[in-house]
């Protein structure tokens, strides 16, 4: 009981600080410089401000149809579907899309915690046997943001590491990346369909400075790296540290 305990502690006193603190800077500081939905409550402006907006807009309306200047203003084509695909279900039975975003949001929280703790307190056995629902799980976040296929990684390795024999190493890696694999696929193969182009999400990203792959992790860390370090060391490249690091 105590073990089962451990992650909803963790997720109640989480969800306080964190929202709690959320609703006190917003009423303290007022709303976020560039405004929120008004489906968004006054005193929950900070956790629905910025890419809530963005979420909200595409659970209205779509992803945008111009294509034309994608990666030079910023577009709704960067944002991953399934929070937008959330919220248009609360409205297409008319409930407020932001609180069912907000509740699904922490559900969720909550079983990655239950489900985390189970993992970790019990490497094999019984536990060993569920890295195809783990896939399954790891797809759904993987369509969540750019960054979700880090927690695929993770599995993956998880899966790897579980038992000897190169065959069952390899029928545990297949069930626990080809669900991502497949579900961030038929999101790509539904943009280059639907708007001209599989790649428009990770195009998307550059104009809000965070590379192709979201965060900039693979197009700019490597430049990014080598200009501190020689900075560091002799103190050349500061202008190149300086513009990579805007």
């Amino acid at each position: 009981p105590s073990a089962r305990r451990t992650p909803l502690v963790a997720w109640a006193v989480s969800r306080a600080l964190v929202i709690g603190t959320a609703v006190a800077a917003g009423l303290l500081f007022g709303l976020p410089t560039r405004g929120v939905d008004p489906a968004v409550p006054h005193a929950f402006g900070l956790l629905g401000g910025w890419d809530t907006t963005w979420y909200l807009d595409i659970a209205r309306h779509g992803y945008a149809q111009d294509t034309g200047q994608v990666g030079v203003v910023f577009t709704n084509l960067a944002f991953f579907p399934l929070l937008p695909g959330i919220m248009a279900l609360f409205l297409a039975v008319g409930l407020n899309p932001f609180w069912g975003a907000l509740v699904v949001a922490n559900a969720a929280f909550l079983g990655a915690l239950a489900a985390f703790g189970d993992l970790t307190g019990r490497r094999a056995g019984e536990a060993a046997g569920r890295f195809p629902l783990a896939g399954v799980v790891a797809a759904v976040g993987s369509l969540t943001r750019p960054t979700g296929i880090l927690v695929v990684l993770l599995i993956a390795l998880i899966a790897v590491q579980a038992g000897p024999g190169w065959a069952a190493r390899a029928r545990r890696l297949a069930a626990t990346a080809l669900p991502s694999v497949l579900a961030v696929g038929a999101f790509l193969g539904w943009m280059a369909a639907a708007r001209g182009s599989a790649l428009l999400p990770f195009e998307a990203q550059r104009a809000w400075d965070r590379g192709q792959l979201g965060i900039g992790l693979v197009t700019t860390a490597p430049g990014e790296l080598r200009a501190g370090w020689d900075h560091i060391l002799n103190g050349t490249g500061g202008a190149a540290w300086h513009a990579t690091i805007r």
